[in-house]
């Protein structure tokens, strides 16, 4: 049923969805597509589906149902097979599927064993049904492609892309990383950068954190200014709000991290695919792909890379996570940056102009038209962090404020003994006047 449940984002690209499991006549006569998805039979009343088959509005059935649809009359189930493939490609692991008599001249798309095949998608005019098989595709490419061909795909968006730039952290080369974020402004790319708070040198048994790293948090700091955009990389979902805290006592705020977590609204993550919200404010599946770095010849990898994305070209419901590290080159990126034109027409997502809300105990960021930062972490509970993470650094800082106050006490006291001076010698001379 989750899968059935997420083929709601599915739609929402092209409009508003409004869900309901009783429809109105009301609501049925405003809607330009119905959609029925469940993997149970409805129950509506007959008033209900006679308004439904009158309505000029296109008919899409996801789940193994049949409802009461004139397109659907004489349809009928039969026993179920085991699918191995769809739309002849070999699918993760085989699925058990009910076959269903429907005209072959409407089967666009089929799932097949060993002997048998069984429609899949089926489409005519103003009407489309996606058997379950159609959704255990990676992506859904065979449903999204159908419901894409049957839809006004003129009024979806651009096909969505973000570019992310991997593991920054402690390790992080200043210089190269300012010239990779002065790369992308120079073809007008949006700063994504996931950062790590706090890496472990296992050999040596020591922890670096960011703040370690003084010239790159200056760095990370002033792109944010400029409206860069940063998301967490955690270890486990247990160290999200402590590296949330420690990277907010630092002057830095994510909006992102690769885990669930409560008040932090995002998560983007590098293996598996994602839901991540559109410019237009539609939400839509993400597929990440790496960028390899360092590679011996660019020619062959940027081959690579354009055959994971022309699966995706043209389909407007899938968008693109692409990732390159911190650590690569400039030149290699650049090389990446330049080939993606001739695959397709990509909307790069800017994450900066997406309305968000951070709300955490050690921060809350409003993020609009302008952003406005709420810091709930007491001034001296920061002191406190930074002693326990480089006491001698503090030790150094508080020796420094003790002298400063003894010179400045010093100097105090000199124009005090020299006014308390003068004022007794004008005095004598004005007894011996």
């Amino acid at each position: 049923m989750e899968i059935l449940d997420g083929f709601v984002h599915e739609l929402a690209a092209y409009g508003q969805v409004e869900s309901t499991i009783m429809p109105t006549k009301e609501q049925i006569k405003s809607s330009d597509v119905i959609a029925f998805i469940s993997n149970e039979e409805l129950v509506l009343d007959a008033k209900i589906w006679a308004e439904i088959n009158a309505s000029k509005a296109i008919k899409i059935v996801v789940g193994d149902i049949i409802p009461q649809l004139t397109q659907m009359t004489d349809w009928q189930r039969a026993g179920e097979v085991e699918v191995y493939k769809l739309a002849g490609k070999t699918l993760d692991q085989p699925f058990l599927t009910r076959q269903l008599t429907a005209p072959q001249s409407e089967v666009i798309a089929s799932a097949s064993s060993y002997s048998k095949e069984v429609p899949a998608v089926i489409q005519k005019e103003g009407f489309l049904y996606l058997a379950p098989v159609a959704l255990q595709q990676k992506t859904h490419l065979v449903a999204k492609q159908a419901i894409q061909k049957i839809l006004d795909h003129q009024n979806v968006i651009a096909q969505s892309s973000l570019l992310l730039i991997t593991n920054v952290d402690y390790n992080t080369n200043v210089e190269r990383l300012q010239k990779i974020i002065d790369a992308l402004r120079q073809e007008n790319i949006p700063i994504t950068l996931q950062i790590k708070t706090t890496i472990k040198d296992n050999k040596n048994n020591r922890i670096f954190k960011l703040r370690d790293n003084k010239p790159l948090v200056k760095l990370l700091r002033q792109v944010q200014q400029d409206g860069a955009k940063f998301v967490m990389k955690n270890e486990r979902l247990g160290s999200v709000p402590m590296d949330f805290e420690e990277i907010t006592i630092d002057g830095l705020y994510p909006i992102g991290s690769n885990y669930q977590y409560e008040g932090i609204p995002l998560r983007i993550q590098n293996t598996v695919n994602t839901y991540l919200p559109t410019k237009s404010g539609a939400i839509i599946e993400y597929v990440p792909i790496v960028l390899r770095y360092n590679v011996e010849n660019i020619t062959v990898a940027k081959e690579v890379v354009a055959a994971e994305l022309r699966p995706y070209t043209g389909l407007n419901t899938v968008g693109v996570i692409l990732q390159y590290p911190a650590y690569g080159k400039v030149s290699e990126l650049k090389e990446y940056i330049a080939s993606l034109d001739t695959i397709a027409q990509y909307e790069w997502l800017d994450l900066r102009k997406l309305p968000l809300r951070i709300d955490n105990e050690h921060v809350t960021v409003i993020q609009g038209e302008s952003v406005e930062i709420i810091q709930h972490t007491p001034k001296w509970r920061m002191l406190v962090k930074r002693y326990q993470d480089n006491p001698a650094e503090l030790l150094l800082w508080g020796m420094a404020l003790f002298v400063l106050a003894f010179v400045v006490l010093f100097f105090i006291n000199t124009l005090f003994m020299r006014l308390t001076l003068r004022k007794r010698l004008f005095k004598e001379r004005s007894n011996h006047g």
